[in-house]
């Protein structure tokens, strides 16, 4: 959204996108708008807090330790390069894991296959889909931000 203003527009970023605050700054001042879901009607598509939710619940970890694996549940992992280093690949006993960009860890790539990988691991059966972090800075942020949607239905 851009409103006039001296001597510079104010431009308010109302849903996080490829498009990044910094790479706004030069065209005027950059507001990001943070909305929950009790702020009225959304102002764009994908706004609603649960909008990139699949059937199957999906957890979104802030670190390794956030995870015990319950017995008899079937997991699969939702990994962002597929890096053992990272410390997600033995956590459980995957179903399946799959991966946003592997072993490159690079943003645009992991954003082109979000929804591919998601709807895959949605359509598996599992008990629950476990998502790990991306990195939130440039288009991270935005992809955060699709995760959290993601995840809205069954957080804790």
């Amino acid at each position: 959204k851009i409103e006039p203003g001296p001597p510079k527009p104010l431009i308010t970023i109302v849903r996080p996108g490829p498009v990044t605050p910094e790479d706004l700054k030069a065209y005027g001042k950059v507001k990001v708008a943070i909305r929950s879901v009790i702020d009225g009607p959304a102002e764009s598509p994908g706004q609603l807090a649960s909008h990139y939710a699949p059937r199957t619940p999906l957890r979104l970890l802030e670190r390794p330790s956030d995870f015990v694996p319950e017995p008899g549940k079937r997991y699969a992992l939702m990994s962002y390069r597929g890096e053992e280093k990272d410390g997600y690949l033995h956590l459980a006993d995957w179903e399946e894991i799959m991966m946003l960009s592997p072993g490159k860890g690079k943003l645009p790539e992991a954003a082109v296959r979000f929804f591919h990988v998601l709807r895959r691991l949605d359509e598996l059966g599992v008990d629950e889909i476990i998502a790990e972090p991306l990195h939130e800075h440039g288009m991270g942020i935005a992809m955060m931000d699709k995760l959290r949607r993601a995840s809205v239905r069954f957080a804790p």
